[in-house]
């Protein structure tokens, strides 16, 4: 029976013993993609770096034959380093499979999805499975735009907007909007004495502190139905233990109605105080993750002696013995930072990427399609061409609903076009139609546009 803590790695194909591991660097945090530094030793100095990347890694803690972590994801990067008689050193380091939604760019709009549906599809389009629970109620949203951003950036942009965070566990990729759903089954013992730490658990360091940050916030939109509408909602902390004047205004709240303004709102404000009450543990356990809620025990002040939520961990270990420097043996660092355990984490908000300038688009749709100006149809446009293979890729269009209202000026037709998103865009539209109608539903008022050359600008 082998005993005492050791670590393994599996590259792909390779036979489970090409690699020994002479120490590792994992960061983890939540909302955000680990990243699994190795320094691998082999007895092979041929091995292709170009024929390891994207391949599976596969690394694993055990202690007395016990698994404690265990950690798979894809190769990103692979450097030969330092080379002698006996072995070769190799630097790896290693993402999650969803570190593939980094890889891409585009501009999209998705109809009549949820977030949660929209953040499902984009993890199918790149294959990647995910267990999703939410608490919460997510509303349909009438059109999401996803604006020259990468996959993850999107994704993290809608989570965040909707308060929901996600972690990677043993079982792959966690994505929720409530502490709930996370992990709940350590119980470590606290215990400074860290040389009494070779066959448990413990924590050796640990600090808790309070930082000052906003107590309340306020968010305002519009909704073009009802304009005059005073669509602001406020959140406040009132458990907060000082009460002070900062607070925070958002002009631009991405809400259309109260049910989703009320949430919106007291998900930022739990963003802005997500490390109000936060601390900081030094321990030997790899198992204390994104996702998981621990106990503490043993804990002279009582009050430390409660349940506590990781946010982020960095784990250190290392192995002098491969590479024969002698040393105290394999050993295991872990720092990790952690909230209360009964709080709701919330990742930063992120701003949605604005447009330069105008931009050219595209009218779609029939030669003889009419568009009514107050009801639900409209202007149908294309904001981007983009081709596949040299032809145009077509779920891509905008409906711009049209004011009564327009005018020439200098030989340029202008058209008022309210957007979905509440406010007024200006861009170019390159027509490609013969005749566009657009009727006034309420005044039957029509206008009628035949062969308009060149751009049209709409409002």
């Amino acid at each position: 029976m082998k005993t005492g803590l050791r670590f393994s790695c599996t590259i792909g194909n390779l036979a489970p013993m090409t690699f020994t591991v002479v120490n590792f660097t994992l960061d983890e945090a939540l909302s955000s993609l680990f990243t699994l530094s190795l320094t691998l030793a082999a007895p092979r100095s041929d091995i292709d770096t170009d024929t390891l990347l994207l391949q599976t890694a596969q690394f694993t803690v055990t202690r007395d034959e016990s698994p404690q972590r265990e950690v798979k994801g894809l190769v990103e990067s692979a450097v030969i380093g330092t080379t002698n008689r006996h072995q070769t050193l190799y630097h790896l380091t290693v993402r999650p499979e969803m570190w593939l939604l980094t890889l891409d760019q585009d501009s999209r709009i998705y109809h009549q999805l949820s977030v949660p549906e929209i953040l499902h599809s984009l993890l199918k389009q790149k294959k990647l499975r995910a267990n999703m629970r939410f608490n919460d109620p997510h509303s349909v949203r009438e059109y999401t735009t996803m604006k020259r951003e990468s996959s993850y950036d999107f994704f993290t942009r809608l989570a965040a907007e909707e308060g929901i965070f996600f972690w990677f566990a043993d079982d792959g990729l966690h994505v929720s909007d409530s502490h709930l759903n996370m992990r709940a089954p350590d119980t470590l013992i606290y215990n400074p004495d860290v040389t009494s730490a070779i066959a448990e658990n413990i924590i050796s360091k640990w600090s808790l502190g309070s930082h000052m940050r906003p107590e309340s916030l306020s968010q305002k939109d519009r909704n073009y139905h009802n304009p005059n509408y005073a669509l602001q909602h406020n959140a406040t902390d009132f458990e907060a233990e000082s009460s002070t004047p900062f607070h925070i205004f958002e002009s631009y709240g991405r809400f259309l109605k109260d049910k989703e303004g009320i949430p919106f709102t007291q998900y930022r404000l739990e963003a802005l105080r997500a490390d109000s009450k936060s601390g900081q543990a030094d321990s030997n356990c790899i198992r204390l993750m994104p996702g998981r809620i621990f106990t503490l025990t043993h804990h002279p002040i009582d009050t430390m002696n409660d349940r506590w939520q990781v946010v982020s961990s960095r784990h250190q270990g290392h192995v002098p013995a491969v590479l024969g420097d002698g040393g105290a043996g394999t050993t295991l660092n872990s720092q990790t930072q952690f909230i209360p355990g009964r709080n709701d984490w919330r990742p930063p908000y992120r701003y949605k990427p604005q447009a330069d300038g105008d931009e050219v688009a595209t009218v779609v749709g029939p030669s003889t399609e009419e568009s009514m100006a107050e009801g639900l149809s409209g202007v149908h446009i294309e904001p981007c061409d983009y081709l596949v293979k040299g032809i145009p890729m077509r779920g891509l269009a905008i409906t711009l609903r049209m004011t009564p209202g327009n005018y020439e000026h200098e030989g340029e037709m202008y058209v008022f076009a309210k957007t979905l998103h509440t406010t007024f865009s200006l861009c170019l539209v390159e027509t490609s139609f013969h005749r566009l109608t657009v009727i006034n539903d309420k005044t039957h008022e029509r206008w009628e546009f035949y062969n308009m050359p060149g751009h049209q600008k709409l409002m």
